[in-house]
Order: C-alpha cells, then sequence, then structure tokens
C-alpha cells in the first residue's frame, strides 16, 4: 500500500487482530489506498484537460465530480479490483464455465438468508442496494436536467453489469443476477431521493 500502509500495519492489524473480519478490514483499507492513487492521477488528468480546453474551473461542479470518480473508484475497488493494484497485474479467466454465472433470481440470496450466519445475507441485500444509492443522486446532481432520471437508472445498471462481467473474467468475484437487481435498485432508489431533494429545494 503506497498510502496507508503505515496505518494499517501500525493500528489496524493490532486491532484487527481481535476480530474475525480481519480480510475484510484489509480489503477495505487497501481499496481506499487504490482510490487515493485513482483519483491523484484523475486530478491530474483532469486538470490537464481543463488546462487544454482553456476551459475556466467551475469549483462546485468540479468537487461534485471529484466525489462521485472516488466513489466509483472505491466501488471498482472493493469488487472488480480485488487483490490487483495496478493494471499488470490483472489476469484473464476466460476459460471460465458460464456455468458459475448465476441467472436465477433470489436463489442465492434465499440461501444466504437461510444461512446461520446472517452477515453475508445483509451484505448481499442490503449493502449491494446501499452501495449503489449514491450513484443515482451523485449521476442525477452532475447532469441536473429535466428527463434524465431513466437514462441514470440505465446507466446505473450498465455499470452493475460492467462489475459483473469485469469480475467474472478477471476471477474477482461471482457473477450473479441478484448483484445487478439489487445494484439498480439501490440507483433507483438513489435518484428518486436526488430528485426528491431537487424538488423541496424549489
Amino acid at each position: 500500500m503506497l498510502f496507508l500502509g503505515g496505518l494499517y500495519n501500525n493500528i489496524i492489524l493490532p486491532w484487527g487482530t481481535k476480530y474475525n473480519h480481519l480480510p475484510l478490514i484489509k480489503l477495505t483499507v487497501e481499496s481506499l489506498d487504490k482510490t487515493i492513487l485513482y483519483c491523484f492521477i484523475f486530478i491530474g488528468l483532469r486538470l490537464l484537460y481543463l488546462g487544454l480546453k482553456k476551459r475556466r474551473i467551475q469549483f462546485k461542479y468540479e468537487l461534485k465530480l471529484f466525489i462521485f470518480v472516488f466513489y466509483l473508484c472505491l466501488l471498482l475497488s472493493l469488487t472488480v479490483l480485488r487483490h490487483i493494484y495496478y493494471p499488470w497485474q490483472m489476469h484473464l479467466y476466460v476459460n471460465r464455465s458460464l456455468t458459475q454465472i448465476n441467472l436465477t433470481p433470489f436463489v442465492e440470496t434465499f440461501k444466504l438468508r437461510n444461512a446461520p450466519a446472517q452477515l453475508d445475507y445483509w451484505y448481499n441485500f442490503y449493502g449491494n442496494i446501499l452501495w449503489f444509492v449514491p450513484f443515482g443522486w451523485l449521476r442525477g446532481s452532475l447532469t441536473d436536467r429535466k428527463g434524465t432520471w431513466l437514462l441514470t437508472i440505465i446507466e446505473g445498471a450498465l455499470f452493475s453489469f460492467g462489475i459483473e462481467t469485469a469480475q467474472f473474467i478477471l476471477g474477482t468475484g461471482m457473477a450473479d443476477i441478484d448483484d445487478l437487481i439489487f445494484n439498480t435498485l439501490g440507483a433507483i432508489i438513489g435518484v428518486t431521493l436526488y430528485k426528491g431533494y431537487r424538488i423541496l429545494k424549489h
């Protein structure tokens, strides 16, 4: 880890060993570390783009854009880029059997619901919804035009589909139709909340 290695080794690791979810804690810290790196790259490229286009920096818009990019990078780091820090560390698993893709809705979710440990169920159901609520809100705030709510929902569904596809190809996770459904529901909730906020604001 380039940025959070010292914090993890000196503070988080000694604390995390007392609990059973150290791998999840490590994944979260590593994902934050990667996100910081990617956002530094984004800021550099964004400033270069604005400079070449000779555009005036609109601080409010750029801040919202940065938050959206940070959120996307963190989400990708937690899902697609698990244990992958640099692009050259990627390996394609093009020979994976398509039978490993779950295309039957809610089967795996019901299995988790009836399992003794409920943490996986809560994360799979509520977590997948909550993770995409910011997508609907932030994407809606960036366009902020009438009639874009449906496009935002479609973009959320396509982004979720891209995550599931990349997880399957890179071997970093399981492709599951439930994730796509719950992620899209989260995007719908997010854009609905933003629309309600805009109505109340005006």
